[in-house]
């Protein structure tokens, strides 16, 4: 009697002992999965525009051109993604931008002393002035801003200041993205 007890006892040992290991075995392959989906996460985020805005309807102090736009801009705009900036399917502000800037064909040719915002994709970059006149710099395809527009601009550039993506700015610094 008191073996078959002793085995009872035994077998419920060895069940505990298998059971705690199957679950220490499974608890050790979701955290290796987890920690395979946040180095995916963490992977390098590309700078794929930057944005230098002065406001449309401001008065500086000094003649903002085309050399000194990233010094005297009111906002520095960079933004990193994972998601190329072309096409609908792209990142939305960057999209948005870039259909404004090129939807209405131009003549007249950009107030170089008055330049408002400089937006720099990787392959082209546009200039605007204050009065709406766009170029695409290495066409030289000129573009105008209506009205409207440029305010829309203003209003979605401000709407950005001061919200950070803290996982892009930590895969930048690794990167040396924001120097």
């Amino acid at each position: 009697m008191r073996n078959r007890a002793f085995h009872k006892a035994s077998s419920f040992h060895w069940s505990t002992i298998t059971g705690v290991t199957v679950i220490y075995l499974l608890c050790l392959s979701f955290v290796a999965d987890v920690r395979g989906q946040v180095a995916e996460t963490d992977a390098p985020i590309p700078t794929v525009a930057k944005v230098f805005y002065f406001s449309f309807d401001a008065y500086p102090l000094i003649a903002i051109e085309k050399r000194n736009i990233e010094e005297s801009s009111e906002f520095k705009i960079q933004i990193l993604t994972r998601r190329y900036f072309d096409g609908p399917s792209g990142h939305p502000f960057l999209y948005k931008m870039k259909k404004m800037l090129t939807a209405t064909p131009g003549s007249q040719p950009l107030d170089d002393d008055a330049i408002r915002l400089k937006l720099v994709f990787p392959t082209e970059t546009f200039f605007a002035d204050a009065n709406g006149r766009v170029i695409r710099t290495e066409t030289g395809e000129l573009f105008e801003l209506l009205p409207l527009d440029m305010t829309e601009i203003d209003h979605d550039i401000e709407y950005l200041s001061g919200i950070v993506d803290m996982r892009a700015i930590k895969s930048a610094e690794r990167l040396g993205a924001n120097k």
